[in-house]
């Protein structure tokens, strides 16, 4: 019943895991770990990006391929491919909404031992299925104690979380490749002052971007903030004063040391380990069907 993460319409707007905490007082407790979308990697940032996936499916009790009922994408038969019968895999078709009907949908097609597989049908925008979903995880999960209180929502701190609702606004509000060449930095936040004050940096690597994300005379980032504001307001209910500053660091996406400032590469985790992860399951994901790579 809350949002604690980025959401548009756009790939790949999720860029770090992120856990989402489920609890409910007679089944037990769910912890989603959520992840950026399994995708071609290319540059430094991406690598980290897929390797953060494909880590959470190595380590997890159950893994969810959330796939599109009404269109099947090259990665998602890669995906499945991968995974073969692990016992752990559920399918969730989600946008059962835009579908006339589950029969038709082109996953029956794609996937032909589909019917034989853990299955549910979803629709993550009016809520059709996601009972049902949370039966299915529940009957899976090996017992054990809660790892959280059952009043948490997620593990990350607020603050991360207000960096993701800017994340979100600019994913809204501007188009090509500068969303993906954003990070969020929030560097005050005063709950003791009303409205609470939030001071945040949005790092580019270019000045010419710098310039789009701001518009003429500020309109741009003033429409990213108001939008920003609102979300967190509903998420912390109290009003917001939010400073948003927009800084160049060049090719911020290409280095170690500020993919790790942006929490693409937690802990001791590696760029190069990242790539040899990734490197593996790119090996793994060859096949000769027609549309793989």
């Amino acid at each position: 019943g809350h949002q604690i993460a980025a959401v548009s319409e756009r790939p790949q707007t999720t860029w770090q895991q992120m856990k989402g905490i489920y609890s409910d007082p007679e089944h037990g407790q769910i912890i989603f770990v959520d992840t950026p979308g399994i995708h071609s990697a290319e540059s430094a940032m991406n690598l980290a990006m897929l390797s953060g996936a494909l880590e959470a499916s190595i380590d997890a009790d159950i893994v969810l391929v959330i796939l599109d009922a009404n269109v099947v994408k090259r990665w998602d038969l890669v995906i499945l491919e991968q995974l073969g019968a692990d016992e752990r895999v559920v399918i969730v078709g989600n946008k059962i909404d835009l579908l006339e009907a589950i029969p038709a949908s082109p996953l029956f097609d794609k996937i032909p031992d589909l019917k034989e597989r853990p299955l549910c049908w979803t629709s993550a925008k009016d809520g059709t299925g996601v009972d049902g979903l949370l039966s299915e995880v529940f009957a899976r999960l090996p017992e054990g104690p809660p790892l959280y209180d059952l009043e948490d929502l997620t593990d990350r701190p607020t603050r991360f979380i207000v960096a993701e609702f800017v994340r979100q606004s600019i994913f809204e509000y501007l188009q090509q490749e500068i969303p993906y060449s954003t990070f969020v930095e929030v560097e005050e936040y005063h709950e003791d002052k009303r409205p609470v004050y939030i001071g945040a940096n949005i790092f580019v690597e270019r000045e010419s971007q710098k310039q789009i994300l701001i518009g003429r005379k500020g309109q741009q980032i003033r429409q990213i903030g108001t939008r920003a504001r609102r979300l967190i307001e509903e998420l912390i209910g109290q009003r917001v004063y939010l400073d948003l500053w927009v800084k160049v660091l060049p090719k911020w996406t290409r280095k170690e040391a500020h993919l790790r400032r942006a929490g693409l590469l937690a802990g001791d985790k590696k760029l190069e380990r990242a790539e040899g992860l990734v490197q593996e399951f790119r090996r793994n994901a060859v096949s000769d069907e027609p549309g793989h790579e």
